[in-house]
């Protein structure tokens, strides 16, 4: 008997992938890809702990990814003083380690940037950060665009104001137009620029009023502009905001008194809509509980918003005073006290340190040498990042698109969430994960 010849599989190509192929075909420039393709380009300034040249796992659970996305915006919210740049040292500190080495540019807007020792104490070398300062809100936003064309090259120029016709662009020599490097960009903060026409005057009319609403229509003009040329480029921007408390002006029905928000700030909606993730701040003493010495402050941060995993999360910074963030102690506090840690319960503190079998049989006299020998088990840390659902890792859980519980009821009612709309079970009627092809 003659064995039949197995058919051959002809591979099938789906209705998205055939509709793209349409699209490309018509016009190479469009954007468009499969939505599951989304993650292929993206690109993350990984966490570190750039003092004790670490991973700072503390800081992945918090934002729910290994880095900040390059090409997204984040928002920081707080009083003065209680940690915003701060925060940014540190994120210029990741970005300037090897793999990643980004154009980092700095917009200083409180006409008081700090020394370069200062900056140095949080891991981040001044030699490879760029500091500007601009006069006024309008100032800022053209520097930053000029900064993205001398990285990555111009676009179409600009119209010549007296014959109307298009002009070239002059940025046609760009530092990085293939896009090695991400860029990193920093305004500190958007609340101390003020507008061109004032910033301008010779005499400023204190008597006027000040038309406070314009700083959030050009902040709401440029992000619409600018976002989509962000992600485009690769950018981080990291915008600081400063806080201030809501004073209800009206009666007792209207929007003010009907809203729950106690603080707000300066381009708080244009700003926090276009963000990525919104960090809110606050600062208290942080005192050695043996000495009673005042070590400087202890920095809790909450995510008000996070479009890639669940907002409202908390976490302890500990910046000490003239050496940065004790990245150490917030880790150390994470894995063994926080309820979300893989390793909770599981490691033990005596007089002889710290111990976890899962780490080692022998116990740590030093917390860094317990998170070293920890971040040396590969194995073991990316059992853990899996467990706590850290995006950017390549895990099964990034490609399945069965969102947690938790990441739907906090953001399928956001309307510019990225579940916005997604149904609690996937499919509706369905209790499993979608089917895979």
């Amino acid at each position: 008997m003659v064995a039949k010849k197995k058919k051959e599989l002809i591979p099938t190509v789906s209705r998205a992938d055939s509709l793209i192929a349409a699209i490309k075909a018509n016009d190479e420039t469009r954007d468009v890809y499969c939505a599951s393709d989304l993650m292929k380009n993206w690109r993350f300034i990984d966490f570190i702990n750039p003092i004790a040249r670490l991973p700072c796992m503390s800081l992945e659970w918090f934002f729910g990814s290994r880095g900040l996305l390059a090409g997204r915006i984040m928002k920081l919210q707080a009083k003065y003083g209680v940690g915003k740049s701060s925060f940014m040292w540190l994120v210029y500190a990741s970005g300037q380690v090897p793999g990643c080495n980004a154009f980092e540019y700095h917009i200083e807007s409180e006409a008081a940037p700090p020394p370069p020792d200062f900056i140095w104490s949080f891991g981040c070398d001044p030699h490879k950060l760029v500091i500007e300062q601009p006069k006024s809100l309008e100032k800022c936003f053209n520097f930053m665009d000029e900064i993205i064309c001398h990285v990555r090259g111009g676009l179409k120029g600009g119209i010549n104001p007296d014959t109307g016709k298009q002009l070239k662009t002059k940025f046609d020599k760009p530092l990085d137009e293939p896009m090695a490097s991400p860029i990193i960009m920093g305004v500190d903060s958007v609340s101390a620029l003020g507008l061109e026409t004032s910033v301008e005057t010779d005499i400023i009319d204190m008597m006027a009023t000040e038309a406070i609403a314009a700083h959030s229509k050009k902040l709401g003009i440029y992000f619409r502009d600018r976002s989509e040329r962000f992600k485009l480029t690769q950018t981080l921007v990291m915008m600081a905001s400063q806080e201030k408390a809501v004073i209800n002006t009206g009666g007792k029905f209207s929007a003010a008194a009907r809203s729950t928000k106690t603080t707000s700030s300066l381009g708080d909606t244009p700003i926090g809509f276009h963000s990525t993730h919104v960090v809110e701040m606050d600062s208290h003493k942080y005192i050695d509980k043996e000495t009673g010495e005042d070590l400087g402050e202890r920095v809790t941060c909450k995510t008000t918003k996070n479009k890639l995993s669940p907002k409202n999360r908390l976490i302890d910074l500990y910046l000490v005073r003239d050496r940065g963030f004790d990245l150490v102690k917030t880790d150390i506090e994470f894995l063994t006290k926080w309820p979300q840690s893989p390793l909770a319960g599981q490691i033990t503190r005596s007089s002889a340190g710290l111990k976890c079998t899962l780490v080692g049989e022998k116990s740590f006299k030093d917390d860094t040498e317990f998170l070293q020998t920890f971040y040396a088990n590969t194995d073991l840390v990316m059992a853990c990042r899996e467990k706590l659902r850290i995006r950017g890792f390549g895990f099964d859980f990034e490609t399945k698109y069965m969102p947690s519980h938790t990441e739907i009821e906090d953001n399928v009612a956001s309307a510019e969430s990225d579940l916005h709309g997604v149904t609690t079970d996937g499919v509706a009627g369905s209790t499993g994960p979608l089917p895979q092809g």
